[in-house]
């Protein structure tokens, strides 16, 4: 799953009635595009480089309103009095204002990629296969505008094969792990813990959902109370039926709302096959 262009959550659902309408970030204009361009309410078509996106609109509707009176006056003579009654004329207006500038995404991040190296060497040593990111890096690029850091992680560190995906945690790992989410987290911005395994533990797929599940309502446990922590659930699932990883992801999902984490889940899906080759092709 890649980062480098911005971070966007990735479940969503949207009702249509009747005609179809873009929902909110995607696309309703611009250079050659030929698609829909009435946005999902309470959307607005916006302006953003070359290309246009529905976006929250910003446009408000102001009432201006207009009183003219004529006085009453009254003219009496010998046998006859003539009135002329006051009367008001009230004139309402309504004008709508354009949608002022753009906007920008809401999570915008990088990878903080180097927990997760030395795939193959369980636990690995810190500094020589692997390293925890380091403080500058967040810094650096907090200083440059950016609000989220995804650190990835390896699970068999996390969790050693010998007491398998339901033991408890390595407590050095996770205190490394902790370490850098509230460091960022600290910094203002997000942390998305990303267990970078591909769907597999210990040289295989995951197949025991009742393990994959208590493993992520233990690790969701460790982490509920901070707000600014992004739960992504497993990082590029591939070569596994796609109705499978759906099954276990929303699996993962219900674990972590059951012991009452709130945070943003990010849900990935099995890739899709960048070629036709049998040998190498993804589900």
């Amino acid at each position: 799953m890649k980062l480098s262009a911005g971070l966007a959550a990735v479940a969503a659902s949207l009702a249509v009635s009747g005609v179809a309408a873009v929902p909110q970030w995607g696309q309703c204009g611009g250079i050659s595009y030929t698609g829909d361009t009435t946005c999902d309410s309470p959307y607005v078509c916006t302006y953003q480089n070359d290309y246009w996106q529905c976006l929250v609109g910003s446009a408000t509707a102001t009432t201006k309103t207009t009183t003219s009176t004529t006085k009453s006056s009254t003219t009496t003579t010998k046998s006859s009095t003539t009135t002329t009654k006051s009367s008001t004329t009230t004139t309402t207006t309504t004008t709508s204002a354009s949608p002022s500038g753009t906007q920008r995404f809401k999570l915008f991040g990088v990878n903080e990629s180097c927990a997760e190296f030395g795939q193959t060497k369980w636990p690995g040593v810190l500094g020589t296969d692997y390293i925890w990111p380091a403080t500058s890096s967040i810094d650096f690029f907090v200083g440059k505008g950016f609000n989220t850091f995804r650190v990835a992680f390896l699970m068999e560190r996390l969790n050693p094969p010998a007491t398998g995906l339901t033991g408890a945690f390595d407590s050095t790992y996770l205190n490394g792990l902790k370490t850098t989410v509230n460091y960022i987290t600290g910094k203002g911005a997000y942390a998305i813990i990303d267990p970078h395994n591909f769907m597999r533990y210990n040289n295989g797929i995951i197949s025991d959902q009742t393990a994959w599940t208590t493993w992520w309502k233990n690790l969701a446990n460790e982490f509920k109370s901070n707000s600014k922590v992004i739960f992504d659930l497993q990082n590029e699932p591939w070569g596994i039926d796609a109705t499978v990883v759906a099954t276990y992801m929303q699996a993962a999902v219900n674990a972590i709302r059951s012991i009452g984490a709130t945070q943003l889940i990010l849900v990935e899906a099995s890739p899709i096959p960048l070629t036709t080759s049998p040998s190498v092709r993804h589900t």
